[in-house]
């Protein structure tokens, strides 16, 4: 079972590696070609697209991909000792959390530009910046310092991410509470930004076919040259709309894959407490459950690539 997670997880987080480095790849390869000779900046939605892309670079690389490498024995395939356990639970909490923090923020920003028409300009100030690209590593160095004081004495799965006490205990129970709020209060936060841009783009939708339609009624009282032009006007405008729904529709899919991952971080979380142990060997779950958390769970960076093509 824990041999089958080991190379499961190492699968899914190669995959997950490398879609993000496409990610990275080709926000370069646009910014490279569309700003050449310039110093314009990347619009705030794809630079949180690009620093959600490195942290999902390294929460796959050295938990996923890594996983029980850095792990002491007697766990499969280890090679790793205390310190490097230690190591890894602190650059997975780094890059998980300011992953998924930024995650959080960019389903705000999506709302904010889109939904309420806020100028990249706005955007451009401090505070907004530190939210955008400080808060969330901030949190990750909170999230990650813990090992500091409490190592990581365990793999709990097939990678290092120890807690802070014993399983079952207060302080245990506590941890996993505070924890799941965060996510939780993120949730919120997504589904309300994901419901504002399902309604926008439902509302953009019918305005364009309401504009088409009385666009076609009113071509055919009107002169050829006149006629042209209004088709001219009709696609431009029908451009930027479509522009804009495909912009919120990404958005909408970004922030679904952030909770199919908290989902079952969430719910990890709550059956590794259970557990008399803080593993897997004292819960008896049938086998497709393990080999779907370990093989879906790594996939945030796959999630990604395949809403970014």
């Amino acid at each position: 079972k824990n041999l089958a997670m080991v190379i499961t997880g190492k699968v899914s987080g190669g995959l997950s590696v490398v879609s993000s480095l496409f990610i990275i790849r080709d926000i370069y390869i646009k910014w490279k070609s569309k700003h050449r000779g310039r110093n314009d900046p990347l619009p705030s939605t794809i630079l949180l697209v690009l620093t959600m892309s490195i942290g999902d670079v390294g929460s796959s690389f050295f938990a996923f991909f890594l996983g029980s490498w850095m792990a002491p024995p007697p766990f499969p395939l280890a090679a790793g000792t205390d310190p490097s356990c230690d190591a890894q639970s602190f650059l997975f909490s780094l890059f998980f959390g300011s992953s998924n923090m930024t995650n959080g923020i960019m389903a705000l920003i999506y709302w904010l530009t889109i939904c309420r028409d806020k100028p990249e300009k706005d955007l451009r100030a401090w505070y907004w910046q530190a939210l955008m690209f400080g808060y969330p590593w901030l949190w990750g160095v909170g999230y990650g310092a813990r090992f500091s004081v409490q190592p990581a004495d365990y793999p709990i799965t097939w990678y290092c991410y120890g807690m802070f006490a014993e399983p079952g205990s207060m302080v245990a129970i506590v941890t996993v509470v505070v924890v799941a709020s965060f996510f939780v209060l993120s949730g919120i936060l997504i589904l309300a930004s994901m419901g504002a841009l399902v309604r926008y783009v439902y509302q953009q939708e019918r305005r364009m076919d309401r504009f088409s339609q009385v666009s076609r009624q009113a071509s055919s009282s009107i002169r050829r040259g006149q006629q042209a032009i209004t088709r001219s006007d009709t696609s431009t405008a029908g451009g930027n709309r479509e522009k804009t729904i495909q912009v919120a529709k990404q958005g909408f899919f970004y922030t679904a894959a952030f909770l199919v991952i908290s989902i079952l971080l969430i719910l990890n979380g709550c059956l590794l407490n259970l557990s008399a142990r803080g593993d897997y060997d004292t819960l008896n779950l049938p086998m497709g459950y393990y080999l779907f958390y370990a093989a879906v769970f790594p996939l945030q960076g796959f999630f990604n690539f395949w809403i970014n093509i």
